[in-house]
Parts: structure tokens; C-alpha cells; sequence
């Protein structure tokens, strides 16, 4: 492993060399050099870490693997707090796809764009990434998204595991634009998230865009949204996988999901989730809008109001009959002071708890 070192603070003249003793003063002219050395010995598949020193770097900052196969490390000296990069862009290596990896860790990085128009973080497919991002914060008071996963038209393959309490924070409101864009077209693109993502404003916390083979995959996440807008929505094949999550949309709805069920692999998978939902009469306040996906569902429990649409199965020991009925409960008047609303009327409370216990009674398998 190449070891490189980057000092913004060091005012002293000196010829940088990326070393402890003359570290270079920019970040990307540590990333110019580890490219290079990994152009230099691609037959041997060598590594290249960056260590970069407590600072702001007002860098926009790219990177492009000139080969397969070659690995890259990008590491804070003194945690995400003490330093900020304006953005970064990773492209991977022109060949690699899923048999050839590029690989990539971040630790402990603030990305926070400034004045820059450009997302803090995108990653670009057309090839192969394996990434880890450990730990890392972005951040932007801009009408971009924060990360930006794949490119309109690409091809590849991208994995992509975040872990470690990373934070996405949008700030700001009237934004158009969402937290994490991914746009997959004919890549395939795993994403797989441990942290919390929060959006203020008309944003939009995580959206699937285009075609693509796309996975998201969460475990202990937070996911929270405002201003009548979705915590995810999943367009195409996108593959929804949450796990212990909380999901805050406020008054909009958690998931919606516009694939195309039955032709493709839309699928929302849920499992000891939480929905804190709007009190709202539905279209409002829904936990799941999805038409066009499978819902299979472990343990979910939601705070306000509930409703659930779409083609749903179930993991657990539920027949599809009892989801059917969630789905559309919302659209069903029934009233007990109205006496055609029950199969046979009661006379008394017991009768009432009775006809109630037989309908439950009738949906359990």
C-alpha cells in the first residue's frame, strides 16, 4: 500500500511529494498522483491511501481509476468534524464491470459543497465500483443532490455499503432536487446504507430514476421527509429492502414504489419497520403506494394513519387476503352507528364484539 499525505495547513515552502515530510497541500493533487501510481503498477494491483489532515478543503475534487483492479483509500486524520471537502467525483476504470472492480473506501469525511453546483459526492458507472463508506457526512444547502449514484445511459456495475452513522443532511427548502439520486439504466447498482438521511423542503430523501437493476438495502436507518413528499420512491426493478427502520414522512407518503408488477423484479421487502405517519385522511399519511411492486412484509408498526396499496404477499403467516383489505380499507366506509355496515346487527355490545372477533377470526389462515 502507497501511502500519501495531504497538509492544507502547511504554509512553509517546500516541493511536495505526498510524503509525511513534504505532504502535498491539495487534495487533488494527491488523487493526480495516485492515479498515476496506479497506471505505473497495475500488473501488481497495488493499493494507494490518501491521509488528509484536519482542514476546509474548497476543492472539487475528481478521480478516475486508470485500471482495473486498482483499490483507493481516502482517510481523515481527525475525524468527518475536523474536515470538509467541497465534492468529489469517482469514475471507475474504462473494461471493469462485474468480474473487474474498482475499490474504494472513504472514513470520516464531511462533504459539503459550498458554492459548488456540483453534488459533494457522485459516483459515475459505466465500469465497476466496490466502495465502503465509513462513517462519512454530506452536506449541502444547494439544489443538487447530496450523492449521485450512476449516470443517465450508463452501464456497469456499482456496490456501494455505507456504514458506521453516516448522515445525509439537506438543508434548505423550495429544493427540486432529491438526497440521493440513482439513476440506473443498464447498470446494476447495490446500495446498502446504515445511517440517517434527512430532507427539509419539497425534496425527496431517496429516488430511483430511469431503468436499472437497483437494490436498496437498509438496516437501522432513519429515513425523515417534509413538505408532502415520500421518504423513498422506487421506480422500474428497484428492489426496496428496509430492515429496523424508521421512516418519518410526515405528511406524505413513506414508500411509493411505480414499477411495473407483474414484468419485472419491483419488490419492497419490510422488516421490523416503523412509519410515523400524518394523521391525514388518506391520499395522506399512507405508509406503502405500491401499484407496480410486491410488498412482502415482516413486523411493521406505524404511528397515525395506515393504509397500504398495491399487490401484496406476505413473509409472515398472513394470507394476501387480510393485506388486500389494508389496502383498501381507507376507501370503505363503515360506521357502527349505521346498521347496514354490519353482516348482522347487534342489539349489544357483546354482539357487536362478536361479529368484530368472527371477521378477524376469518382473516387468520
Amino acid at each position: 500500500m502507497f501511502l500519501l499525505y495531504v497538509d492544507k495547513g502547511r504554509i512553509d515552502a517546500y516541493v511536495p511529494d505526498g510524503s509525511i515530510t513534504w505532504p502535498y497541500k491539495t487534495i487533488q493533487s494527491a488523487l493526480t498522483q495516485a492515479a498515476s501510481i496506479l497506471l505505473t503498477n497495475a500488473a501488481d494491483k497495488p493499493g494507494v491511501s490518501i491521509v488528509i489532515s484536519p482542514n476546509n478543503y474548497t476543492e472539487n475534487c475528481s478521480f478516475i481509476f486508470p485500471s482495473p483492479y486498482g483499490k483507493l483509500d481516502i482517510k481523515s486524520e481527525g475525524g468527518r468534524d475536523s474536515l470538509k471537502i467541497q465534492s468529489l467525483e469517482i469514475t471507475p476504470a474504462i473494461g471493469t464491470d462485474g468480474s473487474n472492480y474498482n475499490w474504494l473506501n472513504i472514513y470520516d469525511i464531511t462533504f459539503e459543497n459550498g458554492t459548488s453546483t456540483k453534488s459533494p459526492l457522485h459516483f459515475h458507472s459505466n465500469g465497476g465500483i466496490r466502495s465502503h463508506i465509513w462513517g462519512c457526512k454530506i452536506t449541502t444547502d444547494n439544489d443538487v443532490p447530496l450523492w449521485t449514484i450512476g449516470d443517465s445511459g450508463s452501464s456497469g456495475q456499482l456496490m456501494i455499503h455505507a456504514y458506521n452513522n453516516c448522515k445525509l443532511d439537506r438543508n434548505g427548502s423550495s429544493k427540486t432536487t432529491p438526497a440521493i439520486l440513482i439513476n440506473g439504466q443498464s447498470a446494476s447498482i447495490t446500495f446498502d446504507f446504515q445511517g440517517r438521511i434527512e430532507c427539509d423542503g419539497n425534496a425527496i430523501p431517496a429516488v430511483v430514476q430511469s431503468f436499472g437493476n437497483v437494490q436498496l438495502d437498509m438496516q437501522n436507518a432513519s429515513i425523515l421527509s417534509h413538505a408532502f413528499r415520500p421518504c423513498f420512491e422506487c421506480n422500474n426493478s428497484t428492489q426496496l429492502i428496509l430492515t429496523n427502520c424508521k421512516l418519518y414522512p410526515y405528511s406524505g407518503t413513506g414508500i411509493i414504489h411505480n414499477g411495473v408488477y407483474p414484468g419485472d423484479t419491483a419488490t419492497i421487502i419490510l422488516d421490523g419497520c416503523f412509519f410515523f405517519l400524518a394523521t391525514y385522511a388518506p391520499p395522506l399519511g399512507l405508509a406503502i403506494d405500491a401499484l407496480g411492486a410486491i410488498v412482502s412484509v415482516g413486523a411493521i408498526s406505524w404511528d397515525g394513519a395506515i393504509a397500504v396499496l398495491g399487490d401484496i404477499t406476505a413473509l409472515m403467516n398472513v394470507t394476501p387476503i387480510l393485506f388486500k383489505r389494508l389496502q383498501t380499507s381507507y376507501t370503505i366506509n363503515y360506521t357502527p352507528t349505521t346498521l347496514t355496515d354490519w353482516n348482522v346487527t347487534p342489539v349489544n355490545t357483546q354482539e357487536a364484539l362478536d361479529e368484530l372477533a368472527a371477521r378477524i377470526t376469518a382473516l387468520e389462515p
